[in-house]
């Protein structure tokens, strides 16, 4: 307990000696050299491309899209292929008629 309190002491000492000097409390030059080493290594290293967000977006979306592709293969299996059989033979028959006809007829 009594080295606590001498060790605050002591810290408030340096702080009011280095609120008296004015200058206030300066780094010393080994710090700003290990600071300024780690900036250099950081530069010289470059994150790779896929490290940023466009990839992980593409990502995301791909899943998602997969997922609804899967879902809307499992309905259109629940619900039968017997309604798309009638729109498949036409598209086999007349397939010009299909692509540039009316979809209403």
């Amino acid at each position: 307990m009594k080295r606590r309190n001498n060790d605050s002491g002591r810290l408030e000492r340096l702080l009011a000696d280095g609120w008296k000097a004015g200058g206030g409390a300066r780094p010393d030059d080994l710090w700003q050299a290990g600071v300024m080493a780690r900036v250099r290594a950081a530069a010289a290293t470059p994150e790779p491309a896929w490290s940023n967000g466009a990839g992980r977006l593409a990502l995301r979306i791909s899943i998602a899209a997969a997922a609804a592709a899967a879902i809307l293969v499992a309905w259109t299996l629940a619900g039968g292929l017997i309604p798309y059989e009638e729109l498949a033979m036409k598209a086999l028959d007349e397939p010009l008629s299909m692509i540039i006809g009316s979809p209403f007829v």
